[in-house]
């Protein structure tokens, strides 16, 4: 495993050999600079967050009718991986007033 750092790339957790998943992509959104790219590809759906700032994001994809603020509160089926996105867990956030909870996270890319 490698840790990922810099003033283009969250922490992250990813394996040495990308061909071998041998953990799962995990992604701090808070550490993400405003205009990153996150690509979340569930079990059912895919959705394209850009950060605005912190764990507040534009989300757009799955069933959202267009690009939509919302605050990312983490990952698993309660959010208890607080401004994570881990492959394997829900994601959950936050439009307006309503929570979203996802399917499974498949895969996890970031780009700036």
């Amino acid at each position: 495993m490698e840790m990922l750092s810099g003033a283009n790339s969250a922490d992250a957790v990813r394996p040495v050999d990308a061909g071998v998943r041998a953990v799962p992509q995990c992604v701090a959104v808070s550490m993400l600079l405003p205009g990153t790219l996150v690509t979340v590809c569930t079990r059912y759906s895919r959705y394209r967050l850009v950060v605005i700032d912190g764990c507040h994001v534009l989300v757009s994809g799955g069933d959202l009718p267009g690009q939509t603020e919302a605050f990312i509160v983490g990952g698993g089926d309660d959010g208890e991986k607080t401004g994570w996105i881990i492959e394997g867990l829900r994601l959950e956030f936050w439009t307006a007033n309503t929570r979203l909870v996802t399917s499974a996270i498949q895969t996890v890319n970031v780009t700036r």
